[in-house]
């Protein structure tokens, strides 16, 4: 593992091609919307070179590698994020996921542990520049969640109802705390179901989480090829026509 450390070199973060095509869209888009950047952290990036299972299982028998595997990697990104900031991007996307549909990859011990702190860092870092600090994961994540307000996030996306991430649950308990985005089911829903099972599901999310503000209506991750046009279409059509305050049962 000492070995292994000691030859592995992370990218460059300055260099300018990993920004891609941020400065173009800044250029074009800046003055009409929020301009997100997505990147990981350092958790799927680790478990990319070593294997998911093998991470998970180093975290038990060989703590010290993890965490000085996740810290080289965290460096690198956190510079790579205050740049993109420095570009011009408004929100920052960290796109590790930490848990299945029933429940973390890990326990909360060891969640915060090992991936607390280092969000945390990795949030401050992108608030001191100016930006938001917005945390993706799928699946089932509520033994974790305090965890993620514990670590300064300022909105949780990707909130998925087939993991049972209940909009009223969240709203809730987090709705005061951070800024939550979803839950309209981008599977089953979006791809077998009809515009009017699409109209009824974005209604139910905007009554559950949209008073008081802090609610973005969105898919439960991304709008996959199995959709259907039209069932994208009823989310917006959906959010014009239920939208609107005063909301009302």
């Amino acid at each position: 593992d000492t070995a292994f450390l000691k030859n592995f070199t992370v990218p460059d973060p300055d260099m300018p091609e990993r920004l891609a095509g941020l400065p173009k869209i800044v250029a074009n888009h800046k003055k009409e919307r929020a301009v997100a950047y997505g990147l990981r952290a350092m958790f799927l990036w680790a478990a990319n070179l070593v294997g998911l299972d093998n991470l998970l299982v180093y975290m038990l028998t060989e703590p010290e590698f993890v965490h000085d595997l996740l810290e080289t990697i965290l460096q690198a990104q956190i510079r790579l994020a205050v740049n993109a900031v420095r570009a011009g991007a408004d929100i920052i996307v960290e796109t590790d996921d930490y848990a299945f549909n029933n429940g973390p990859l890990m326990s909360p011990e060891l969640f915060d542990l090992f991936i607390t702190p280092r969000l945390a860092r990795f949030a401050e870092a992108v608030h001191r520049e100016g930006g938001f600090f917005l945390k993706h994961t799928d699946g089932n994540i509520m033994k974790i969640m305090d965890s993620f307000v514990a670590a300064g996030i300022d909105g949780i996306q990707s909130l998925d109802p087939i993991a049972g991430m209940d909009m009223a649950e969240m709203k809730a308990k987090y709705g005061k705390k951070i800024s939550l985005w979803g839950n309209i089911d981008c599977g089953n829903l979006l791809a077998d179901g009809t515009v009017d099972d699409v109209k009824k599901a974005v209604r139910e999310c905007i009554l559950a989480g949209a008073a008081g503000g802090g609610f973005v209506l969105m898919s439960s991750n991304s709008i996959p090829y199995s959709a259907k046009p039209e069932n994208y279409l009823a989310i917006i059509q959906g959010a014009k026509e239920f939208g609107t305050y005063p909301l009302r049962g």
